[in-house]
């Protein structure tokens, strides 16, 4: 069961549920296996021409090469339970989970500093560390994640699937039902956007 997917623009690499990673060189003709073992790939990111990263639910987070290779990983303390993961263009690592808990790594997960919202949250944007959970949970750093504060909610107690920034002010994020919300203020306000395609 596929569970995790990124592509650097050469290479599409899956994480499966049962610790097999599949990459292919030709835009899905053919495909690699890679087996690593008893892990469960639950989501996935590029890290620029550093190459992908990975978190998996048996709390580790893996790192490949740009071409998908050479596969390691190191241990994942908090959160217990890890649902999204991205870098940011300093090569940072930053992974979110259950109860709000996000974790970064400066160092590639040799040391990690770990802040703790007490709320549900699932997805923290690379750029400016904004990070958006259940019931319109915005979080926002401003000093690299160093430390977070709580920002205005997001309208509706939207619950984000996804989100993407243009821009240090501008962003988009996705919701139940192919919802969406625009922000051009680094998510101080947000308006709803127009989905024709309805998906998220």
């Amino acid at each position: 069961i596929s569970q995790s997917m990124a592509s650097n623009g050469k290479v599409i690499v899956v994480g499966t549920q049962s610790g097999v990673v599949l990459t292919s060189e030709d835009q899905g003709k053919n495909w690699k296996r890679t087996a690593l073992g008893n892990t469960s790939l639950v989501d996935m990111t590029v890290c620029g021409t550093l190459g992908f990263l990975a978190i998996d639910h048996y709390h580790k987070v893996w790192s490949a090469d740009a071409e998908g290779k050479n596969w390691k990983s190191v241990a994942l303390e908090m959160p217990r339970t890890p649902l999204a993961v991205t870098c940011d263009k300093q090569g940072g690592w930053w992974v979110t989970g259950i109860n709000s808990v996000i974790s970064g790594s400066a160092d590639q997960g040799k040391t990690w500093k770990t802040t703790d919202f007490g709320e549900d949250t699932q997805i923290v944007d690379e750029k400016n560390g904004i990070a958006l959970g259940e019931f319109g949970l915005a979080a926002l750093t401003e000093d690299g994640g160093a430390t977070w504060t709580k920002g205005p909610k997001l309208p509706g107690d939207f619950y984000a699937y996804a989100a993407i920034f243009a821009s240090r002010n501008e962003g988009w994020v996705s919701g139940l039902a192919g919802q969406m919300l625009h922000t051009r203020d680094g998510g101080k306000t947000w308006n709803k956007q127009n989905n024709a395609a309805q998906t998220t």
